[in-house]
């Protein structure tokens, strides 16, 4: 990612390995800040990334387990 500042949302899923929708619930529960470009096009800034606790810990702050099998 070098040179870039942003992410997508696409780009996010990708690296997280979820699905858009729960990249979108991720920065309505941990208050990321976005940019939006045109109507549709959304932007993460990679400082805001941040805020969102590795998988693991989000995992063990809401006490589900994930089985990914």
């Amino acid at each position: 990612m070098k040179g870039k500042d942003f992410l997508t949302v696409a780009e996010l899923a990708e690296l997280e390995g979820v699905t858009r929708q729960r990249v979108h619930q991720l920065i309505r529960t941990y208050g990321v800040k976005t940019v939006k470009l045109g109507n549709r096009f959304m932007v993460i800034p990679l400082l805001e990334l941040k805020k969102i606790p590795p998988a693991e810990e989000r995992e063990r702050n809401n006490g589900v387990s994930i089985d990914k099998r």
